[in-house]
């Protein structure tokens, strides 16, 4: 049976969810931790800033926004992005108009509550969601085929009952999120390969995932996020009659699926960084207090998973831990820099501890992309 070949009665659907308050986004509120700008601070950003020249199809597609500036909230590097008067009064409204330095060119420089929050979201789009990595080109403009390579897919599934081809009710129990936009994923709903471009067909031709450019897209988090509290819910992404759709895109291709694809993915760095989570724990406390201060379970965990930094009597190779551990970490540097799109030399400016707690964060936001509601039985 080829795909879209079913097509289904929906005209008698009751539609239900149990998911409008299950996040699909997750700001990256925990890394935003510097410091509020003093006056002085920002004149100093203020005479040394150079603004970036934006590509020409930047420039169109974001001719109604306003220029900001802020931090990264990973490299604390100064970031150019922009947001739409809307977002700027919004955050202004709730945060104070304190946070806005106006340079003489009307852009603002932020800081405060209002960098925090925005730097925050800044770190979901371009690190969880992956932007700046599949930013290819590295022109700030994103095309269909770039933003396909990002994880902004969220979906929403459940139990439905129909008779013959005919949809009598249909209720979202469970989301699932970070999705990259153009791959095969494991669908929740019946652990077989699912194309998410088919699954979200009707929303993912409208674009209601993506944007052309970071800075529209962080423009459209800000709003989505209605209470400010860093989380954007599926009942915040999509309007009703959107999640309705989404309901009825998610029926069709599931009674279209046949069999699937029994690939096996190949991992991704997100599996090894899951992987190494634990070990990482363990590690920095190994580095932070010594053998000493691991306690029994620790120990065991140790001997197991890194034999070499023991001797053929049981006994702890202190010269050995020291030389591994700065393998590790550069290791880890690598692999992080790797998944966040980013030169590892702007990582090695970072305090490693931070930087572990960060990569933390997002691992987990990606790893624990499902959420259900509701336990249903099949």
């Amino acid at each position: 049976m080829a795909l879209n070949s079913v097509k289904l009665d929906f005209s008698q659907m009751k539609y239900s969810s149990f998911v409008n308050h299950n996040a699909v986004y997750k700001s990256l509120k925990n890394a935003s931790s510097f410091e509020k700008l003093n006056k002085n601070e920002l004149n100093k950003l203020d005479e040394n800033l150079k603004p970036k020249e934006l590509d020409e199809k930047v420039k169109e597609a974001q001719k109604e926004l306003q220029t900001i500036y802020f931090r990264d909230p990973i490299t604390h590097n100064l970031v150019q992005s922009a947001l739409s008067e809307e977002s700027l009064e919004i955050l202004k409204e709730n945060f104070g108009s304190q946070d806005f330095y106006q340079r003489k060119d009307k852009s603002y420089i932020l800081s405060g509550q209002s960098e925090k929050f925005v730097s925050a979201w800044y770190g979901d789009i371009a690190y969880q969601r992956g932007y700046l990595k599949a930013d290819s080109n590295n022109d700030g403009f994103m095309e269909k085929s770039e933003l396909d390579e990002t994880r902004s897919g969220f979906n929403a599934g459940g139990y439905m009952t129909y008779n013959g081809d005919k949809i009598l009710s249909f209720d979202h129990t469970f989301t699932e999120s970070y999705i990259e936009i153009g791959s095969f994923y494991t669908s929740k709903a019946d652990g077989l390969p699912a194309n998410f471009k088919v699954v979200q067909k009707t929303l993912y031709n409208e674009g209601k995932f993506t944007s052309p450019t970071l800075a529209l897209e962080l423009d459209k988090t800000i709003k989505n996020d209605k209470n400010l509290d860093g989380i954007v819910e599926y009942g915040e992404a999509l309007s009703y009659s959107e999640r309705v759709q989404d309901a009825k895109d998610g029926a069709e291709e599931h009674f279209t699926r046949v069999g699937g694809d029994p690939f096996a993915n190949a991992k991704t760095i997100i599996d090894f960084l899951m992987e190494e989570l634990e070990n990482l724990d363990l590690i920095n406390k190994l580095k932070q207090e010594g053998i000493e201060g691991l306690n029994k379970e620790e120990l065991e965990k140790l001997k197991s998973n890194f034999p070499e930094l023991f001797d053929t009597n049981g006994s702890f190779k202190q010269e050995e831990f020291d030389k591994f551990f700065e393998d590790f970490k550069d290791k880890f540097l690598e692999k992080s820099a790797s998944f966040l799109g980013i030169d590892k030399s702007e990582l090695e400016k970072k305090d490693f501890q931070g930087l572990v707690s960060v990569v933390k964060d997002i691992a987990l936001n990606l790893s624990q992309n499902t959420k259900f509601s509701l336990s249903v039985e099949a």
